[in-house]
């Protein structure tokens, strides 16, 4: 293969990994949320959190692998493997099958009562 099609296929890998890696975030981010009540404020403030570090993320991906350059490929890349993730294992991955039970285990309610008062965490 010529360097040409290897650095382009090397570039869209590291855009597939980065929408894998925003997908698998923001599947933490949902899962802190069901162990952790959160009022509508804090849900807004948590996805804007989560979308300017994505953007930071995207940017830098840009600027080191592409010289800065936005091309479609790069944008479809991360898109659709996060759609094709969250369509079909988004909350089967391993953070809500191994890490949800623990982390439920971990911070119930059993768990965080000490004499009728509850633990700060």
């Amino acid at each position: 293969m010529s360097y040409t099609i290897i650095t382009e296929m090397y570039f869209w890998l590291v855009c597939v990994v980065t929408g894998i890696l925003m997908t698998f975030a923001y599947d933490c981010l949902i899962l802190l949320r069901h162990i952790f009540r959160h009022s509508r404020l804090w849900v807004d403030i948590e996805d804007v959190i989560y979308w300017i570090i994505s953007f930071f993320a995207s940017f830098v991906v840009l600027y080191y692998e592409n010289d800065g350059i936005i091309r479609f490929v790069a944008v479809l890349g991360a898109a659709v493997v996060a759609a094709i993730i969250i369509a079909t294992a988004s909350k089967k991955t391993v953070v809500f099958m191994v890490l949800g039970p623990m982390l439920m285990l971990l911070f119930s309610n059993d768990n965080l009562k000490n004499n009728g008062k509850r633990l700060i965490v």
